[in-house]
């Protein structure tokens, strides 16, 4: 039994070491200044390329319509206060 312990967490670490040795599962490598010359259509982010979807997830607010919110007047009651 603590054979297949060990070999489980073994292969768990050697598993989860592996996306870091590759550079992120194979994601491309941009220099965040040169962003915008990958940015793809904003109608069709689905279709984006691997290099449109670093650039452009990491720029969405310049992509797409946002707007801040504003922190609201009065605190809320935390929902642990609620149940007491």
């Amino acid at each position: 039994m603590k054979l297949k312990a060990l070999l489980l967490a073994s292969l768990t670490a050697c598993a989860m070491a592996l996306p870091a040795a590759t550079g992120g599962a194979g994601a491309p490598t941009l220099d965040p200044a040169n962003d915008a010359d990958h940015f793809g259509p904003p109608d069709s982010i689905l279709f984006w390329s691997p290099k449109q979807k670093v650039a452009g997830f990491r720029n969405m607010d310049r992509i797409a319509w946002t707007r801040k919110i504003r922190p609201a007047a009065r605190r809320c009651i935390s929902l642990k206060r609620m149940l007491i």
